[in-house]
């Protein structure tokens, strides 16, 4: 068998620390990690830096030389690939604001974290102070259960008072606990967690490693208190000195390279410049991915939100040749300066604190020269070149060019409140994006303000998003049944942004920090009893009167029985609807008798009867309203239509309705969420008072729009309309096909706005319907959409092939003409089955005569396995294992499927999926809809001749073929292929060469459906070394 080339290197050295322990000592030869905190959060490691998971709350205090997190706050570093669990010393300096033992901290924080090392399938090592017991304990866990424990007795150490704390282990069962001043505690029969040091995968300081999403305070352990001075080494010491030796690991930056030009050739009219070196690589690519971090806080920090958005249009970016300094054109056909001008991208929180990550690519040879101008007076009105750069270093695929209009898309299940923040006449929003896991904790999530730009183009165009926070507090967190809801709820005559859910209720008072709105003064709401745990959106409006805002939400009212300045809420809602509206377990019945599901609601006169009506989405993609009575109470629902009575075809489930004037007509307009993130409006064409005559639903555009499938996007790459460019098709949650065309060049792709792809001149969407999914009714409106892109009929077009929530697999043929596809409409994938087809578990119906069916939601691979000539169809199939069906010719010519085989044996024992679906690709779970969900691809990424496997996780995993035959494939876990964490959900990787270089290069979709790429060098580590100069000026 062929190991992978990263793990046999990982086991090597493995063996190896054993030997290398007892000769160890603390000594900067050994240190593999150091976090001193010392002005920054930056960590060393024996190779690199690493940039560390930061709360919002945490960097805007800073870092003044000890670490004290807030409460309910994370500090959480990516391993660099240089720590096991083999053999290693943890070294922490503690001061506790507590004295162990004697019992004063609230009853959530009993156990507080020092730190946590997690590997990649749950086994961790904890260090706890347990401020009950008095006891600091060392946990080895394999899942949530520790399997040994060590106890050092601290109750003699009192507050306030710095201690340095030893951790030690060594393989097979040796672990130790020692706190300064105290002998130190041991077992060697422990059983210590398995981890190759490719596998290990945070280092958790202050918190446990339970990550995010947290609902109460507690949840992570918090520390409260400071640490400093955190050292992993290399080896076994049981007990540190108390002082612990200086050490000269520190963020050094690289520099500057001999033979490069230290002063290159001014171009432009930007006043100031970075300049930045690259090194050589190990290996020569075609296209290289440059991705560092840039902070131009001094220089732009203070400047408010508009003049930041110029000074970021201002920017510009030069290769210089690195001998001379002289400028490279990029572009000969333009003139001037903007022939120099290379595209580059920053990071989506970039214009929160000008600092960030900046991102290009460079084409050519290293070492090499770039030189980065900027102006706060923007001397320049637009970006320039407009295009993006090509995708390749793990930031997310743009749409169009820069600054210009595209369908707004903030990410998964976005919730927002509209109002005029900045006093300019038009509305501007308050959105929450994302889930804010810990396994997705890279993609776009936490609270963003969107301005509107009305003033400047003349219709709603919402500018870039900036961060107000990302939302986990000491008494809740944000969620996307929790939007935020902007309303003076204290009668101080002044905006509060107020949050009501089971996640968080609570209000921030809203104040501005150069343009940017931000939240503080936290105050949780008042109930007279206990706060309940509401689940759907709630509203916050005056129903009786009173003058005083109440809550509405789960279809109950809790009235505000307070005052204007204390507002006090009913724990027990009030039932407010007449009889009908419930059926016999209390849940709001549709007009058709079934359950609701309500999840988000609005008030507004619908029918222009002088009474406010209430709104409600739910779990499909329908909008309901209640009609207002005299008496208070609100009668059965009626589904919300068009003005023509057509329903409001709007993508997505979870609907979620508000109600603002648009327009500025006067009469109020529908604005429309839903679970894919994008945001419309359905204009009200009736006068002030009249009943609503809704038109269809249109899209709000933003200014820097992303490549969105809506939710959960299952990307492939591929040339779909054959003019030699890499077009980007998605599956998607919602049932349909997304199609962005490449219309750029294949060093710049420029991806048009996304069209629905249809077969047969109908739009594509395939959706469970009322017995197509293994989790009920309930999700009859998603349709989980994964797609496939091959020659099926192999005629020499592309075809499409989509699977989805039902588990059938559809087949849409191209019978357009090279260049201009066109599909005929769809037919079901049969399998030779010789008797009665087979059926997953859970599934609620029955087949259509021999259909493939396949657990739910996994995408296929077309690839010829055998090698005979004829591709072959391999997907997870009825029992949850990967299965590889053959294509064969029947005797009449027409091709056929024979049923599918397991072929393939996983060589994988540290291989769990972090997301919400398979343990192991293989075995059936127990709950019908924890099966499937598989997002596969068979590709040779290696370029050895043997079809590898990449599957979802935490971005791509990837498993090697080490065998030279297609009936038995062994296929080896190597981990993950990019740093970054794109999961909650489960991601889609596919393999494509992104910049026609031969060699296979990733992109990835993911939860909140935008996708993200990468070039094989980033994916390699093959990255250049950048060395950064000096801010320079120049005069006018």
């Amino acid at each position: 068998m062929k190991p992978c080339n990263r793990l046999s290197f990982c086991f090597a050295v493995s063996l190896l620390l054993p030997f290398l322990a007892h000769g160890s000592g603390l000594t900067d030869e050994n240190l593999l990690f150091r976090a001193g905190f010392d002005g920054s959060f930056e960590a060393d490691f024996a190779s690199g830096s690493g940039t560390p998971f930061v709360p919002e709350r945490l960097l805007r205090a800073g870092a003044p030389g000890v670490l004290k997190l807030p409460p309910n706050q994370m500090l959480c570093y990516p391993a660099p690939g240089n720590i096991d669990l083999e053999a290693g010393t943890l070294v922490i300096r503690v001061r506790p604001g507590f004295t162990p033992g004697e019992g004063v901290l609230p009853k959530e924080l009993t156990e507080v974290y020092l730190f946590s090392l997690r590997n990649r399938y749950g086994h961790r090592l904890d260090a706890t102070i347990n401020e009950k017991t008095g006891g600091l304990y060392v946990h080895a866990a394999r899942g949530k259960t520790p399997t040994t424990s060590v106890k050092v007795d601290v109750r003699g150490w009192k507050k306030g008072e710095w201690r340095t704390v030893t951790i030690a282990w060594e393989r097979p069962g040796r672990l130790s606990a020692a706190v300064e001043g105290l002998p130190p505690v041991a077992v060697k029969n422990a059983r210590l967690p398995e981890c190759p040091a490719e596998f290990l995968y945070d280092i958790y300081i202050g918190s446990n490693s339970q990550g995010l999403p947290v609902q109460q305070y507690g949840k992570l352990g918090t520390f409260p208190g400071e640490i400093d001075e955190v050292r992993i080494y290399r080896g076994f010491a049981s007990q540190a000195p108390g002082v612990l030796p200086e050490s000269c690991k520190r963020s050094v930056p690289p520099a500057w390279p001999d033979g490069i030009a230290k002063q290159p050739e001014w171009v432009g009219r930007n006043r100031r410049r970075i300049s930045f070196a690259l090194g050589e690589t190990k290996k020569q690519w075609k296209n290289t991915p440059v991705r560092f971090r840039l902070d131009l806080s001094k220089e732009l920090g203070r400047l408010d939100l508009a003049a930041r958005r110029a000074a970021v249009a201002s920017m510009r970016l030069v290769a210089c040749d690195p001998a001379t300094g002289k400028p490279l054109a990029r572009d000969v056909k333009l003139s001037g300066e903007e022939r120099y001008f290379q595209p580059f991208q920053l990071d989506d929180d970039f214009l929160n604190r000008m600092s960030g990550e900046l991102g290009f690519v460079h084409t050519g040879k290293l070492p090499a020269l770039y030189s980065l101008y900027f102006d706060a007076e923007a001397p320049y009105a637009a970006p320039a070149p407009a295009e993006y750069p090509l995708p390749g270093f793990g930031m997310p695929l743009m749409l169009g060019k820069k600054n210009r209009p595209g369908i707004f898309g903030g990410a998964f299940r976005g919730a927002f409140d509209a109002v005029d923040f900045d006093g300019d006449g038009d509305l501007d929003l308050f959105f929450i994006a994302g889930w804010q896991t810990d396994s997705g904790r890279d993609l776009f999530g936490g609270l963003y303000y969107y301005e509107n730009l009305r003033n400047r183009t003349g219709y709603d165009l919402f500018a870039a998003p900036v961060l107000i926070d990302k939302g986990n507090l000491e008494f809740g967190r944000f969620a996307q049944t929790a939007p935020p809801r902007l309303a003076d709820i204290d009668g101080d005559g002044k905006m509060e942004c107020v949050f009501i859910s089971g996640y968080l209720a609570a209000s921030a008072e809203i104040v501005r920090e150069n343009g940017c709105p931000k939240l503080t003064g936290w105050k949780p709401l008042k109930f007279d009893g206990k706060t309940p745990k509401l689940i759907s959106s709630a509203v916050l409006h005056d129903f009786d009167g009173d003058g005083l805002p109440d809550i509405f939400s789960d279809g109950r009212l809790h009235r505000n029985i307070g005052t204007k300045q204390e507002p006090l809420f009913r724990s027990e809602g009030e039932d407010l609807f007449v009889a009908g509206v419930r059926g016999p377990q209390g849940k709001i019945l549709t007009p058709g008798g079934g359950d609701m599901h309500t999840l988000a609601w609005a008030v507004a006169d619908v029918d222009g009867d002088g009474r406010f009506d209430l709104v409600c989405g739910g779990v499909s993609s329908l909008l309901y309203y209640f009609p207002g009575r005299a008496d208070g109470r609100f009668d059965r629902p009626r589904q919300l239509l068009t003005h023509d009575g057509h329903e409001i075809d709007f993508p997505g489930v979870f609907p979620y309705p508000l109600f603002r004037d648009v327009d500025g007509d006067g009469a109020l307009d529908l604005m429309l969420g839903s679970e894919d993130g994008t945001l419309g409006v359905c204009f009200n064409r009736a006068r002030p008072g009249e009943a609503m005559l809704l038109m269809p639903p249109v899209f709000l555009q933003e200014e820097r729009a992303h490549l969105n499938a809506g939710t959960l996007a299952i990307p492939v790459a591929a040339d779909w309309n054959g003019d030699g460019l890499v077009d980007i098709l998605s599956g998607s949650a919602n049932g349909r096909v997304y199609y962005w065309e490449n219309i750029g060049t294949p060093e710049l792709p420029v991806y048009r706005t996304p069209v629905e792809l249809a077969a047969g001149g109908r739009p594509i969407i395939l959706r469970a319907g009322p017995d197509g999914s293994v989790q009920g009714e309930g999700e009859s409106d998603w349709g989980y959409t994964n797609i496939e892109v091959a020659d099926w009929d192999m005629d020499g077009l592309k075809d499409l092939i989509v699977t989805g929530v039902r588990g059938e697999h559809v087949f849409f043929r191209n019978i357009g003409e090279p260049g201009e596809p066109r599909l005929a409409p769809g037919m079901l994938i049969e399998a030779d089955f010789p008797g009665e087809t087979p059926v997953p578990p859970g599934f609620r119906f029955r087949p259509r005569g021999r259909e493939l069916l396949t657990v739910t939601r996994c995408r296929p691979s077309v690839f010829d396995w055998n090698g005979d000539g004829l591709v072959d169809y391999i997907v997870t199939d009825h029992t949850d294992r990967l299965a590889f069906y053959e294509r064969f010719r029947r005797a009449d010519g027409s091709l056929g499927l024979k049923p599918g085989r397991h072929v393939f044996e996983l060589n994988a024992p540290f291989f769990r999926s972090l997301v919400w679906n398979h343990e192991t690709l293989g075995g059936l779970k127990p709950r019908p809809g924890g099966m499937g969900r598989s997002v596969t691809q068979i590709v040779d990424w290696n370029g050895d001749g043997r079809p590898d496997l990449l599957m979802d996780n935490i971005n791509a995993r990837l498993f090697l073929n080490s065998s030279d035959t297609p009936a038995r494939a062994v296929m080896t876990d190597c981990g993950d292929l990019a740093p970054q964490r794109l999961a909650n959900h489960n991601t889609a990787p596919y393999a494509a060469d992104l910049d026609g270089d031969g060699i296979p290069d990733l992109i990835v979709g993911t939860e909140n459906g935008w996708i993200y790429g990468y070039l094989r060098a980033y994916l390699e580590k093959d990255m250049p070394v950048v060395s950064v100069g000096p801010v320079e000026g120049k005069e006018r």
